[in-house]
């Protein structure tokens, strides 16, 4: 098992190496290009979502469901792959093939290796430090309260607040809005009651 603090440190070393500006989802393709992996996307309705694949020839492959429509969940799942790749999780069957479920963007996981490659993801596409700034900044702009935690309820107007703080998050780091909201309250900065 691979503890998060590694994982973390893995994902900040690949941020300062390839993403100079903006988001990380926007150098998963430069990630991808120089790590000399290949992607091709197929259609498969068995529950197939992604999977790394190290070919005889020691040529890596990310395979991607091609249904896949929402671009943030998209990129999670590159994501996710990637962390099977630079976590060396293909080291003993040479591949791993991931399931809707494995790609679990809620933090519940069966398998020890899926449970690390989600961590990867969502600490690549949503860094702590980069998260709490844009964060911060938006909540700002929308209720001018200097308490920077947002507590969500879904029938209050803080609701209304989320809404539009996570429009403008995921839009920013070109993630899905359940992605967003598990590492916001996993960071302290999302209180959320039904």
């Amino acid at each position: 098992m691979i503890d998060k603090t590694e994982i973390e440190n893995i994902t900040k070393d690949l941020i300062l190496k390839y993403v100079k500006r903006g988001s990380a989802a926007k150098s998963l393709s430069k990630i991808i290009t120089a790590e000399g992996i290949k992607i091709k996307e197929i259609e498969d309705d068995n529950n197939f979502i992604g999977a790394l694949v190290k070919q005889p020839t020691n040529i890596f492959y990310i395979y991607l469901n091609k249904t896949i429509q929402n671009e943030g969940r998209k990129n999670f799942t590159l994501a996710h792959e990637l962390g099977h790749y630079f976590l060396k999780h293909y080291l003993q069957t040479g591949s791993v093939y991931c399931k809707d479920n494995d790609i679990n963007e809620e933090g519940e996981d069966n398998l020890i290796q899926e449970a690390e490659a989600n961590y990867f993801a969502s600490f690549l596409l949503l860094p702590k430090e980069k998260l709490e700034k844009q964060f911060k900044q938006c909540k700002w702009n929308i209720d001018k309260n200097r308490n920077f935690n947002l507590v969500v309820t879904l029938k209050s107007n803080d609701y209304k607040n989320w809404k539009i703080l996570c429009s403008k998050l995921m839009k920013y780091f070109k993630v899905s809005e359940t992605a967003l909201r598990i590492r916001l309250i996993n960071l302290g900065l999302l209180e959320w009651k039904c």
